[in-house]
């Protein structure tokens, strides 16, 4: 069955072709490469009822041109730039490095994110940003 994926504020974000035995894990499974995805962790709804666990889409009774609305709660990560000519992305809540950005050939003076929070700039001391 195809069924929408939607904002809260019913923006459109992705259409999927999902099976009505489809889990949460599924349907994540099939958005993962979408971008406005990536790096957050996703909250299914239908109607009210979060699609979660073993719960199947027919389960909340989602049918053929239905909606999902999702929620994408964000991981919280730092970036830090550093004198070993990397930058690294750090995981606020565990502080594991999850990311290290690399190819400068002299030290990282900053590193920043995009406005998206998909991307990391960094300037560097030999006169480049990547």
């Amino acid at each position: 069955m195809r069924i929408s994926v939607v904002t809260l504020a019913g923006r459109e974000v992705a259409v999927v072709d999902a099976d009505g035995a489809w889990t949460k894990a599924d349907i994540c499974s099939s958005l993962d490469a979408l971008s406005p995805f990536r790096g957050g962790r996703l909250r299914l709804f239908h109607e009210g009822t979060e699609v979660c666990g073993t719960t199947t889409l027919f389960d909340v009774g989602l049918m053929q041109g239905g909606h999902l609305q999702v929620v994408v709660e964000q991981r919280p990560q730092i970036v830090t730039a550093s004198t070993d000519k990397t930058a690294r992305l750090w995981c606020a809540r565990s502080g594991e490095c999850v990311g290290n950005f690399e190819g400068h050939a002299s030290m990282v003076k900053s590193a920043a994110f995009s406005p998206d929070g998909a991307r990391v700039v960094m300037a560097s001391a030999d006169s480049t940003a990547k």
